[in-house]
């Protein structure tokens, strides 16, 4: 299934108005069951509801909101009958659903985030908390909250990479400008591994002096790689290579920013 997050709060008053939607039977009243599958349907949050088959082809989907297929970008009828499996991809980390099964296995609750794909095969970023849904002891199914944090998480990591590239760079202050090229371009490498991570790698080139950074190389050994190369005024250049999947998650406007940010520390100091 897609990744969570960890208030280790069990979430036994969902199961049985749950469980109606696979076809069980539920002693609670007929009035308290709709009250309650309204309410999960009109969630804001993505709500996505499985058996309790870990191994393939589970799990199998019995329930999602209109909030999950808007995430996802489906019908209904398209999840449900489903693996949440579906939802991955090359750009999905290997060892964040190694996590998850761990957790589920134990039936323990457990939260992550990783890249996720919707039914159109596009790529986003995806944080989820999943919880055991439990009978008389005994796990009958999973209940997972699922958020988009695709434009959450761009700003997080625009942030880290701005604040590595200042700080690596106030070393290039306190040198002459022949001298600057080596720590900026070294620090705007730096800078850069937020943005790629996970989706590709990126190669920094100032004047003579260059370093590259390789992000989770593995992602690009089986495709031909996107590459975007933006210019650094007329003293380098960044060039990005990712993954085709990577799409949207390539932030162009951060990574330009980053490249004037780099030019601003090698001009520190300079008259005009």
């Amino acid at each position: 299934m897609a990744v969570p997050f960890d208030d280790e709060v069990p979430r036994d008053s969902f199961v049985e108005p749950v469980n109606l939607v696979a076809g069980e039977s539920s002693e609670i009243g007929v009035g308290v069951e709709r009250i309650g599958l309204a309410a999960l349907q009109r969630s804001r949050q993505a709500v996505c509801v499985t058996d309790a088959q870990i191994n393939r082809p589970g799990p199998t989907i019995s329930f999602v909101n209109s909030a999950y297929t808007e995430i996802f970008r489906c019908d209904a009828n398209q999840a449900i009958g489903r693996s949440p499996r579906m939802g991955q991809g090359p750009l999905t980390n290997r060892r964040v659903l190694d996590r998850l099964r761990s957790h589920i296995e134990a039936g323990e609750s457990v939260q992550a985030q990783a890249i996720n794909y919707r039914f159109d095969r596009t790529a986003f970023r995806l944080r989820w908390s999943i919880d055991p849904m439990t009978r008389d002891g005994v796990v009958v199914g999973f209940f997972a909250l699922m958020h988009d944090v695709t434009t959450e998480d761009r700003m997080r990591r625009r942030l880290a990479a701005l604040d590595t590239l200042m700080n690596r760079g106030k070393v290039a202050s306190r040198l002459d400008r022949a001298e600057r090229l080596g720590p900026v371009a070294q620090a705007l490498a730096s800078a850069l591994r937020p943005l790629v991570a996970e989706i590709g790698s990126a190669t920094v080139r100032l004047g003579d002096a260059h370093e590259a950074t390789q992000i989770d190389a593995d992602v690009l050994e089986n495709c031909v790689p996107d590459v975007v190369e933006t210019a650094i005024g007329s003293i380098g250049s960044i060039r990005v290579s990712t993954h085709p999947d990577a799409g949207a998650l390539v932030d162009h406007l951060a990574i330009g920013e980053l490249g004037e940010h780099a030019r601003w520390l090698l001009e520190l100091g300079e008259p005009g």
